[in-house]
């Protein structure tokens, strides 16, 4: 019995000191997993804040885009139909013609950018109605379709400008 107590008492400190030492040992790599999972998870958040803020960057661009072409828009249409009604009243010329050549161009190319269909399709309907001239027709007469398809166009636009100021509020 006094051998097996000796040799109790020779190993109890060792496993004590083992325990002790795996102990610290799983506390440190534990709190090290705990703190890897911590940073993998903050990491994870701000790489999500860092897309949704680019995003919203992006749309705000788009957005801010749309609105200047869909304002440009409605003055080049303008412009290309007071042109356009110029040309129908006096003498062609060759100004008249570059004027309008120049107007169209600039409508072509801000109709180009406009992301709503219906926009361009009015565009075009307004476009061919300064094309067409009826024989022995009025320029009044000419030109009241004309407004009508002009305040489709307007109003339109206005509705999808409204819509961008809506969205950009949100």
């Amino acid at each position: 019995m006094l051998a097996s107590t000796s040799n109790l008492s020779y190993w109890f400190p060792l496993i004590t000191a083992g325990v002790a030492l795996l102990t610290a040992l799983l506390t440190v790599v534990s709190s090290q997993t705990l703190e890897w999972l911590k940073e993998r998870r903050s990491y994870r958040r701000e790489v999500e804040t860092r897309l949704l803020t680019r995003r919203e960057a992006l749309r705000e661009r788009r957005n801010d885009f749309q609105r200047q072409t869909l304002l440009d828009l409605q003055d080049a249409i303008l412009e290309y139909v007071s042109v356009k009604l110029e040309t129908q009243r006096l003498q062609p010329s060759n100004e008249l013609a570059s004027k309008v050549l120049l107007a169209n161009a600039r409508i072509t190319k801000l109709m180009t950018r406009v992301e709503d269909e219906e926009v361009r399709r009015l565009i075009d309907r307004a476009q061919e109605a300064t094309r067409v001239t009826r024989p022995g027709e009025s320029p009044a007469a000419a030109e009241r379709p004309l407004g009508l398809i002009l305040e489709e166009i307007n109003n339109r636009i206005g509705g999808l400008l409204r819509k961008l100021d809506s969205e950009e509020s949100l």
